[in-house]
């Protein structure tokens, strides 16, 4: 039996009294010019006590045209949920019949807690349904992306790429803009290979990240940005899809920064951190950022430590750092998209910034 002395571990019993969770897929809903559908979510009570919730819905972030409806009996707003049980809000979404293929948005959700006034967000992904071309998403399936990086080092965008079609697509054109850090824009797969030249299967999925270097001399909390565009066909048949980028210097990064994983054990983050001349350690509340779920199992390793709430990495002042971070999923949890950011205490350009997305387990009847 091999023993870490290196690893800590807590056992979390922090519920907030209030507390609720969004229950989204990362596949867009896919609606075809013309015609409508209804958003399939949930949205489910994790706090000690039962709350009433004001569900608000903001439609700024969609395409040109396109509309939404509220058909939730009772409406969105004053609803109350049970602990540990789900509501099923339901909305319609609407494309317009000039709606395009290129199409592509999202609703922007607040749940507002109308005892305490918390509040959870989370974007709902909605693309044009079409028969040919890319769906490129970031990792809560609208189609943005955000990487961090280390300054000297590459910022890492993670970017998920679609064939829509029935054909393979051997030459797809990649084009974006120049920015203030440079063009060196580059795409890797998850082995850490470079990919020069792009081609997908018929309906293949591929994750890759999408990597910009963060030049010396950048502050930390500095950034830039570009769109990222995808085009297969010629002429009139040409097909485009793009995705919004952007990059900051960052004082810590967690790499991989996104997950996709049926209820596994096991799962690992590795985190870097360049400490600030003076300060030994970064501290960062696991409950404020939402790590806090039932049956969730977290560890800590290397220079990362966990003690109760607080999940911390420490070292000599001005050095950098590294640990990882180790997830347990529960083989009940739901598939869902999770996001976790907490800025830390320190305010230093620091933050903690990790998500991962629960697939469904697919069994044969």
């Amino acid at each position: 039996t091999r023993y870490d002395n290196d690893i800590q571990t807590q056992t979390i019993n922090i519920i907030p009294t209030y507390n609720a969770s969004f229950e989204i897929p990362t596949e867009p809903l896919r609606v075809d010019p013309g015609a409508e559908m209804f958003a399939n979510f949930g949205i489910r009570s994790t706090g000690r006590l039962a709350g009433t919730w004001t569900l608000e819905v903001n439609d700024s972030s969609l395409p040109l045209g396109w509309t939404w409806e509220d058909s939730t009996p009772g409406g969105i707003s004053s609803v109350e949920i049970g602990i540990g049980e789900l509501w099923n809000p339901n909305l319609r979404v609407i494309a317009p019949p000039e709606a395009l293929g290129s199409d592509s948005g999202f609703l922007k959700l607040t749940l507002y807690n109308d005892e305490d006034g918390g509040e959870i967000s989370a974007n709902l992904p909605i693309e044009a349904n079409r028969t040919r071309g890319l769906s490129i998403r970031g990792p809560d399936g609208t189609a943005q992306s955000t990487g961090l990086g280390l300054v000297g080092e590459d910022a890492r965008a993670w970017v998920l790429l679609e064939n829509l079609g029935n054909a393979e697509e051997e030459q797809i054109a990649i084009s974006w803009d120049g920015t203030g850090w440079g063009s060196d824009l580059r795409i890797f797969d998850l082995d850490d290979n470079e990919i020069s030249a792009l081609s997908l299967a018929p309906g293949e999925k591929r994750e890759v990240t999408v990597r910009l270097p963060v030049p010396m001399g950048t502050s930390p909390g500095e950034g830039v940005s570009t769109p990222l565009s995808m085009c297969v066909g010629f002429g009139d048949e040409q097909e485009c899809s793009e995705i919004q980028l952007q990059f900051f210097a960052s004082r810590t990064v967690f790499q991989p920064d996104h997950i996709r994983s049926v209820p596994d054990s096991g799962l690992v983050w590795g985190i870097l951190a360049d400490l600030p001349e003076g300060i030994s350690e970064l501290n960062w509340s696991m409950t404020e950022s939402g790590m806090i779920l039932q049956g969730w199992s977290w560890v800590a390793s290397g220079q990362l430590s966990i003690s109760g709430d607080t999940l911390t990495i420490s070292g000599e002042a001005g050095s950098r750092v590294s640990g990882e971070l180790f997830l347990d999923l529960p083989d009940d949890a739901r598939p869902s998209y999770h996001s976790f950011e907490n800025e830390g205490a320190s305010n230093l350009n620091a933050p903690l910034s990790l998500s991962i997305e629960v697939l469904q387990i697919h069994r044969a009847g």
